[in-house]
């Protein structure tokens, strides 16, 4: 089973994106037959960060899209539940658009839940000692504007059907069991997935 892994490009006042060297970190991991492949970074580009991580999935025939943002201002991971259909952000994205209260989809759900058992997941990371939460709120930038479209297009059979978003502290770099630890969590969700 082969899992596409997504990390950002440096954003606003972050001059480098530990999303990324997460991504990378993972990269060539194998646990419970999920084999983690790296495409990183992404654009912080509303949309077009959606297509990128589509295309990079479709090109590797991957089961699964694991997708890693910033979350600068939490002090631990945050495996997000679910993503909403508007952004409303204040920042604009690398390309100077702004999505201040705009529908992500029209006429799409309110939110859309990941199939994967993030519950379980957080626990999983939990229990090694790394402080991690399950979140209801991907925030309002391009990071739930990637959650979103994908587990959109998942709906649709236009992407893998097991989508899950993951918001990493700044930190992130210092917490050196996180990416075996995050590999394992997500394989054994996987696994019971199926």
């Amino acid at each position: 089973m082969r899992v596409l892994v997504t990390g950002f490009a440096p954003f606003g006042a972050h001059a480098s994106n530990p999303s990324t060297n997460l991504a990378h970190a993972l990269h060539g991991m194998e646990h419970e037959g999920a084999y983690f492949v790296a495409f990183a970074p992404l654009p912080v580009l509303y949309a077009e960060a959606a297509k990128a991580a589509r295309t990079a999935a479709m090109h590797i025939q991957a089961d699964a899209i694991v997708a890693i943002g910033l979350a600068a201002a939490t002090g631990h991971v945050r495996i997000e539940r679910q993503a909403r259909n508007r952004s409303s952000a204040t920042a604009p994205d690398a390309a100077g658009r702004l999505c201040a209260d705009v529908v992500i989809e029209s006429g799409g759900h309110d939110a859309l839940l990941t199939s994967l058992d993030a519950d379980a997941i957080a626990s999983e990371i939990a229990a090694t000692g790394i402080a991690c939460a399950v979140s209801e709120d991907a925030g309002d930038y391009v990071c739930n504007d990637l959650y979103y479209r994908l587990l959109a297009a998942a709906r649709r059979g236009e992407a893998p059907s097991r989508i899950l978003f993951v918001h990493i502290p700044e930190n992130a770099a210092e917490l050196t069991d996180l990416p075996t630890t995050l590999a394992r969590a997500v394989a054994k969700a996987l696994q019971a997935s199926r």
